[in-house]
């Protein structure tokens, strides 16, 4: 029988945090999933980890790619491979807590929703809890474009309602351009505002992520949205007093 959930795990060089990562997806109160590890190419010991994890559980899928496509590409071939009715995401660096899929799943099933995402907490690279990142209710598109309330690491939809999409493949925001791809469509995605997964923050690519992060909002809004200029910088505008917010 298929996995109810398919949750896909792209690789690269991430030796230090991938076991915790996937014990966390594998130790789900909710046990009816597959975990597909996607390794990009790593030089690390990271192969050799994805290895020993599906010898030791079945519901591991290993997936080793030849060349590195990058996250985004790496995330799609996991897709295409996805057995389960849900799809969820997850970096190898981040961490679920153990009734997330338990309690999100039956969340999405009540209000009948296509897209769900929760509240997460930020950690450093000590596992040191941070702040709270809360969320709204809900999220339609014109609130989308405004800004990205939907962490990608609490993230799931249901593939039979939205179908088995492909994140668009740039180097960032590709996870937001998803959201918008789906959302732009009139479905609503629906937020629950508990904490059920740990993004861990890496100190010293902070700020260069956030510079890279607001060229490629430019480039959805522009290359992707097909927005004009003046609608494209009054939601950027919207973008940069959220993410100054939200990031205090």
């Amino acid at each position: 029988m298929a996995p109810a959930v398919s949750v896909i795990m792209p690789v690269y060089n991430s030796e230090k945090f991938l076991e915790e990562s996937a014990d966390s997806v594998l130790s789900q109160q909710y046990d009816s999933l597959e975990l597909i590890l996607i390794d990009d190419g790593s030089t690390d010991t990271s192969r050799d980890i994805i290895r020993k994890l599906a010898a030791k559980d079945q519901r591991v899928k290993p997936l080793f790619l030849h060349s590195n496509l990058g996250s985004a590409g790496a995330r799609n071939e996991g897709i295409k491979r996805a057995e389960g009715h849900y799809i969820a995401f997850l970096d190898s660096d981040d961490i679920w807590l153990p009734e997330k899929l338990a309690i999100q799943l039956p969340f999405m099933e009540k209000l009948g929703t296509p897209v769900s995402f929760t509240a997460y907490r930020k950690i450093d690279s000590a596992g040191v809890p941070g702040s709270k990142v809360r969320v709204p209710e809900e999220v339609d598109y014109l609130h989308l474009l405004k800004t990205n309330s939907i962490g990608m690491l609490t993230a799931v939809f249901d593939k039979e309602m939205v179908g088995a999409r492909l994140l668009p493949e740039i180097r960032l925001q590709h996870d937001y351009a998803l959201w918008l791809q789906i959302l732009r469509d009139g479905h609503v995605a629906r937020g629950l505002n508990r904490v059920l997964a740990h993004h861990r923050i890496h100190g010293n690519s902070i700020s260069r992520n956030k510079a890279d992060a607001a060229r490629y909002q430019w480039r959805v809004y522009r290359e992707l949205e097909e927005l004009g200029r003046i609608k494209s910088a009054w939601y950027f505008a919207h973008y940069a007093v959220y993410g100054l917010l939200k990031h205090r």
